[in-house]
């Protein structure tokens, strides 16, 4: 999970360089929420792609076309739980800038 690492490596940056260049302090407990929320949805985001990209839950990789619906019917509801997970850490992102 590479690439949750990096997020969250970015937003630490920021929560800590941001007051040291601009002299003014953040929200702290706006922070507080949006580490947990994103937390929360990173994991909502990336656990179910383990599962079922990483081969675990017997996914085909390198198919050119998943038209036939026999493939992909078995995975219809881990990629709606997947997408309806990036909505928490999409808002969370929208409270970081505000």
């Amino acid at each position: 999970m590479a690439f949750p690492a990096l997020i969250f490596l970015v937003f630490s940056a920021v929560y800590y360089f941001y007051p040291h260049v601009t002299g003014r302090g953040m929200n702290v407990p706006m922070g507080c929420i949006h580490f947990g929320i994103t937390l929360i949805g990173a994991y909502i985001l990336f656990w179910p792609t383990q599962y079922v990209d990483g081969g675990m839950a017997g996914m085909p990789r390198r198919y050119i076309d998943y038209s036939n619906g026999t493939v992909m019917d078995r995975f219809t509801g881990v990629n709606v739980f997947k997408i309806r997970g990036s909505g928490p850490a999409d808002l969370c992102t929208a409270t970081f800038y505000c």
